[in-house]
């Protein structure tokens, strides 16, 4: 692979592409969608010299920059660049080293290693509590909140909790949508176990008279999500659903597959109807993004090959597909439609345009209207 993406990109190209080290179009990708959204701005010395590079190398007369300085600032060696890795686990150790770094240190706090990360802890696509540094210029941009609820319907009881997350991890699995998994991720669903309320008053409730489900409480300036078409065992949905056999595993015993399905999502996304009732941007004004940039994956699991769409600030609307070092416009339809897998890809795609699996969208990047 990596000597198919050697080539540079077009002279006449607004942008710049990314060099590939070996297996790093997972970075290359996710950089790309990331250091086009302008509020990417908290970021360590070699990310800032990274964007420096991307927006300067243009007038330069650079078709692409070199990504060696920033993997070796994240502790990558030779060996590493050359395994293929997951887009959104190095979001993770992305957001992780900046955190270490210092730079993304809570107001108030001394900046190194002592500082606090606020990324939750997730178990099966729910966003469990954690204890909850005050926000940090990171997390006002990425950050969100849900409300987590459990409610008895034979007594009096209720409890609430409050999770934070940088990504929405959604599910694929047995949904056609965003919004279908959105639905999936809110919705309320009775425990089918016995609940202990801690509460002397009320104890133990039987199985089937507790019911679940969470609200987004409040919603971040720019909204990742990340859909899950490599489900990892033993849980492939949302709350602890457990999704087909088929859909999580290949023929064979343990054999993963990714999720190859058409899944459909929007350019103008509303989010006002997930809201919890009373919460920042449920009474006033409405949660409204635009789709900003679309990170796709083509192959299957634990292979392939990625790529990111981008549509820039400043771009005239276009949208932009950046392979490594090769930059090109493309139409809206190749960003967002081909990209959904299943029969909207094209024909004759596949990895490098050679069949096999389509390319379809791993992860999303929305702005929210007004920021």
């Amino acid at each position: 692979m990596a000597l198919l993406l050697t080539v540079a990109s077009a002279a006449s190209a607004p942008y710049a592409g990314l060099r590939n080290q070996g297996n790093t179009c997972y970075m290359n990708s996710l950089l790309q969608s990331l250091c086009h959204i302008p509020e990417f701005a908290p970021v360590a010395l070699e990310m800032k010299r990274l964007l420096y590079r991307l927006g300067r190398a243009p007038a330069l007369g650079m078709d692409a920059v070199g990504t060696e300085r920033l993997t070796t600032s994240l502790g990558m060696g030779p060996r590493d660049v050359l395994e293929q890795q997951d887009a959104q686990e190095f979001w993770h150790t992305l957001h992780a080293a900046l955190v270490a770094s210092g730079e993304l240190a809570t107001e108030g706090q001394p900046r190194g290693r002592g500082a606090a990360s606020e990324m939750p802890q997730n178990h099966g696509g729910t966003v469990s509590c954690v204890p909850a540094p005050p926000p940090t210029p990171f997390a006002r941009v990425f950050e969100g909140r849900t409300q987590s609820y459990v409610r008895c319907t034979k007594v009096p009881f209720t409890s609430e909790r409050e999770g934070r997350f940088c990504d929405l991890q959604l599910q694929v699995a047995g949904c056609a949508s965003l919004h279908a998994s959105l639905r999936q991720y809110v919705a309320e669903e009775t425990l089918q176990g016995e609940y202990n309320t801690r509460d002397e008053r009320f104890g133990r409730q039987p199985a089937g008279t507790v019911r679940r489900g969470c609200a987004f409480r409040s919603l971040p300036a720019v909204l990742a999500h990340h859909r899950e078409r490599m489900p990892q065992p033993p849980r492939c949905s949302n709350k602890g659903r457990t999704a087909s056999f088929k859909a999580c595993f290949g023929p064979a015993i343990g054999a993963m597959q990714k999720l190859q399905g058409s899944f459909s999502f929007p350019t103008t996304l509303r989010l006002r109807r997930y809201m919890a009732k009373g919460a920042r941007g449920g009474g006033g004004p409405p949660p409204v993004y635009e789709l900003r940039a679309v990170l796709s994956h083509a192959g299957g699991f634990g292979s392939g090959h990625y790529i990111s769409f981008v549509r820039p600030l400043g771009g005239g609307g276009g949208w932009y597909r950046f392979d490594d070092t090769r930059v090109e416009r493309v139409a809206e339809s190749a960003a967002v439609r081909e990209q959904y897998g299943g029969d909207h890809a094209p024909r004759g795609g596949g990895l490098f345009g050679l069949g096999g699996p389509s390319p379809s969208a791993y992860m999303l990047t929305y702005n929210r209207f007004g920021h």
